[in-house]
């Protein structure tokens, strides 16, 4: 329970002093560096630590992983793509809803299977085709759906994907190439999301007003999104998994939406609009809170 509560005043210990840098003397472009190389560093120790081992592994898996996958990827997406639209009018909540619970998250979705008691093992198989699935979805959402939304020119959305992937997966393959592992283990501190989150709430400057404003409505939507994906995945892993642990591995997977992966995209796709990103960062507000009462409930059963 110690590493998810400091995960979360990790989080709410970033954002304060972000708010505070805002209204400080120092440029936003100078915090907006803190942003690109926190999440360039905590992206290189994530993809370091996957291995094509590990999706293999996930396919032995079978029925859970199919589950998994085609919750994630599929069923959430959809469910939040008809939310944003229907429910707001505003750009900038539009696509932080949908961007953030887009994909799965990527790396402390464990921690929280581990508290609940759940299916560790088919958890930790299930996180390499998470990543990998979602560096093959990303780029076609982005240009298809929410180009729509915010034209996208193609050549911008290369460069992004060139700085926010192409560098921390060449760094992750020298990591590896040189076994470098403590290099690896520093990379992949969450420090470094906290870096991020900070510079990013710090380079709001006056638009933090702005944010205060919407922020009520994001996270109050972002919750009754989440209680209700997992009443459902709850309800549903019960009625097809004949071990509960499965089950508590499921909803886990499901509620976890928090991706440094698609923050670090839309840090580089809008800089025009950095309540985006900085609404996404505020997720976890929610989110961690959520995933810590379902696990305590469930340890037990």
């Amino acid at each position: 329970m110690s590493s998810v509560l400091k995960s979360l005043l990790g989080i709410v210990g970033a954002v304060l002093i972000g708010i505070l840098l805002s209204f400080s003397p120092i440029p936003g472009s100078y915090l907006k560096i803190w942003v690109s190389v926190g999440l360039i560093i905590l992206l290189t120790g994530i993809f370091s630590r996957v291995r094509l081992g590990g999706i293999l592994e996930a396919w032995k898996k079978g029925f859970y992983l199919r589950t998994a996958l085609i919750g994630n990827f599929v069923f959430l997406p959809l469910l939040a793509l008809g939310i944003s639209f229907l429910v707001f009018d505003k750009i900038e909540l539009t696509l932080a809803f949908f961007l953030y619970l887009l994909t799965p998250c990527t790396d402390w979705f464990l921690a929280f299977t581990k508290l609940s008691c759940g299916d560790v093992e088919r958890n930790t198989a299930l996180l390499p085709l998470n990543l990998v699935t979602q560096l093959i979805m990303l780029p076609f959402v982005l240009f298809f759906i929410v180009g729509r939304w915010v034209p996208i020119p193609p050549p911008t959305l290369i460069k992004v994907l060139a700085v926010y992937l192409g560098i921390p997966l060449s760094g992750s393959w020298l990591i590896k190439h040189l076994s470098l592992s403590r290099v690896a283990q520093i990379c992949g501190k969450e420090e470094w999301l906290w870096l991020a989150i900070a510079g990013l709430f710090g380079s709001l400057g006056s638009d933090i007003l702005s944010f205060s404003k919407i922020l009520p409505l994001y996270l109050g939507a972002i919750a009754l999104y989440l209680v209700f994906v997992l009443v459902v995945s709850w309800k549903v892993g019960q009625r097809i998994f004949k071990d509960i642990s499965q089950a508590k591995a499921l909803s886990c997977t499901m509620i976890a939406r928090n991706s440094p992966l698609v923050l670090a995209i839309v840090v580089g796709l809008f800089p025009e609009k950095p309540l985006i990103p900085a609404l996404i960062a505020a997720g976890p507000l929610v989110e961690l809170p959520l995933l810590s009462i379902f696990a305590i409930l469930v340890r037990q059963l």
